[in-house]
């Protein structure tokens, strides 16, 4: 959302890049982003993407919001058992950021999947050149499913944690209804926090 760039669908979908094919590979696929390879403007996206993820890391605005929620979410996640509080921390501070700008730029999801849709061939093609062609169908399912275009409510957020948590091997099974309940209030409290302290990330 931060480097977006109009008319670019190549690139702003390589903004993307790293995720999109961790998420469609299932964690199996660790291209080198750093390299300049073809498609250039898919890997400049990508780059960017790496850039933007280490700036963020170190930008206040995510010490604020982590050192805010800290306690009680570890304490949240300890009563119901989910494991890695670090990392479900991170990984939520990140997901509600993104409920957080969708509420500024509602119009932001749609553009994203435009853009998706017109570079998927390219995407395919580079998928295949890279010899991991099984990863498509994957990137087809994230096109198709439009998730985030229906990432509003905090249950949804709450589901998306835990499948990052069973693609990435910290959780082995799903998680429980009181569990999804505990998640999404734990959601709720961090888009909030999100929206207080997004002023200091976009001036």
């Amino acid at each position: 959302m931060f480097d977006h760039q109009e008319g670019q669908s190549l690139y702003n979908a390589g903004l993307l890049g790293p995720d999109l094919i961790r998420n469609a590979s299932k964690g199996q696929f660790k291209p080198n982003w750093k390299e300049d390879l073809h498609p250039i403007e898919w890997h400049r996206g990508a780059q960017q993407h790496l850039l933007r993820d280490a700036w963020f890391h170190q930008h206040p605005f995510f010490k604020r919001v982590y050192d805010e929620n800290r306690d009680s979410v570890r304490e949240r996640f300890e009563s119901v058992q989910i494991p890695r509080f670090y990392f479900g921390l991170h990984v939520a501070i990140e997901m509600s950021l993104d409920k957080a700008l969708l509420t500024l730029h509602p119009q932001a999801a749609q553009h994203m999947y435009s853009d998706l849709e017109t570079a998927f061939p390219q995407i395919a093609q580079w998928l295949n050149e890279q010899e991991f062609p099984q990863a498509i169908s994957g990137v087809e399912r994230f096109i198709d499913s439009r998730y985030i275009e229906r990432y509003q409510a905090d249950s949804d957020l709450a589901y998306g944690l835990m499948r990052v948590y069973m693609q990435t091997g910290a959780s082995r099974q799903e998680w429980s209804a009181e569990q999804l309940n505990a998640v999404a209030g734990i959601m709720g409290q961090l888009v909030k926090s999100n929206q207080k302290h997004l002023p200091s990330l976009c001036p």
